[in-house]
């Protein structure tokens, strides 16, 4: 497995400061018109600075030596970019997407953390059924293992939950790295530009 802090050359313990900085020498030191260099070689130091210089990858990286939050960033982007596109559609000319993709991320999280709390507590109930069963027949206990069935079921559901609170604060993130000016092109024009399907990537 490849070590990030390896890959940079600095050591665990590195500052933000002095992981930039070896980026950027990194960077420079495997630029293909320096060196013979390949895509293999770029992409790895890439993937090394957007761990570590995330607090929250690099955090679980330290603890796991896996960058598990990855999936989840694929997915925040692809959530972003959806309801951008949902917004030019739909939202008239007043209309602030920054506004409108932060509230309706956060919609989204307190949605999840509403079924997160029913499932902790339906888990609570069951639990509390689980432990005032006694059995005392001779054939299969069908109640107890319908119980500890059920809890196992929806604890598998929780853990996607958490997977979905990891994605909309990572989106929400992202989000906030962006302001839109509306100054800079009427919204009638921008609508006109996606339905003409011309692509825009970044507004502001």
């Amino acid at each position: 497995m490849t070590n990030h802090y390896e890959t940079l050359g600095v050591s665990k313990d590195a500052t933000q400061a002095e992981i930039k900085k070896a980026y950027r020498r990194k960077t420079r030191e495997n630029h293909p018109d320096v060196n013979d260099t390949t895509s293999d070689d770029m992409a790895a130091i890439n993937v090394a600075y957007e761990v570590l210089s995330d607090a929250e990858r690099r955090k679980n990286y330290d603890e796991t030596g896996r960058d598990n939050v990855a999936p989840y960033m694929q997915m925040a982007k692809a959530t972003v970019v959806q309801k951008t596109l949902h917004w030019l559609q739909t939202q008239d000319e007043k209309g602030d997407l920054i506004t409108f993709l932060t509230n309706d991320l956060n919609n989204d999280m307190n949605n999840v953390l509403e079924n997160k709390k029913r499932g902790e507590a339906i888990i609570a109930k069951l639990k509390n059924a689980l432990s005032r069963v006694i059995y005392e027949g001779d054939e299969k206990d069908i109640i107890t293992e319908a119980l500890e069935n059920q809890i196992k079921h929806i604890e598998n559901q929780l853990s996607s939950v958490e997977g979905d609170i990891t994605k909309i604060n990572i989106a929400l993130k992202i989000v906030h790295s962006y302001k839109y000016r509306t100054d800079m092109i009427q919204f009638s024009n921008l609508r006109q530009l996606y339905f003409n399907g011309i692509t825009f990537n970044r507004l502001g």
